[in-house]
């Protein structure tokens, strides 16, 4: 099921099918397709995952359209709504292995992104335990 997320300016609708992995595969080179594919020792979801320039990127190619400039978009994608892109690219892109058959790949996704959420949580919590540390919530 399509997800949405907003920026100050605009409501985007993130939807993950065959046509809209090609057109992500063209313009970024990322095959969302295959997200165990590893290149240079890394897999996609791992990419995905870690390098938030490159989510945005992907992020770009589903949902901005032709009319509108990468700068344009990329202006509006502030650290808020690049939170909501986040969220909402990872649960479309679960959904979308869900319905295609291939349950095992959405739970795979989905530990992956616990690990990393659980992993933020921890360094969060040992930087907060620094002295004179601002809040990291």
């Amino acid at each position: 099921m399509p997800q949405t997320f907003k920026t100050k300016k605009n409501t985007y609708r993130l939807e993950i099918n065959f046509g809209t992995i090609f057109k992500v595969t063209e313009k970024t080179g990322v095959d969302l397709l295959n997200p165990g594919f590893e290149v240079d020792g890394v897999t996609t979801s791992q990419a995905l995952l870690y390098n938030p320039a490159l989510l945005a990127r992907v992020i770009m190619a589903l949902v901005k359209d032709d009319a509108q400039s990468d700068d344009d978009f990329l202006r509006e994608l502030d650290g808020a709504a690049f939170k909501a892109a986040e969220a909402a690219f990872w649960e479309e892109y679960r959904f979308f292995f869900g319905r295609a058959g291939r349950q095992w790949l959405a739970v795979a996704l989905g530990k992956e992104l616990a690990e990393k959420q659980a992993r933020a949580a921890d360094t969060a919590r040992i930087l907060s335990d620094l002295p004179g540390a601002p809040s990291l919530t």
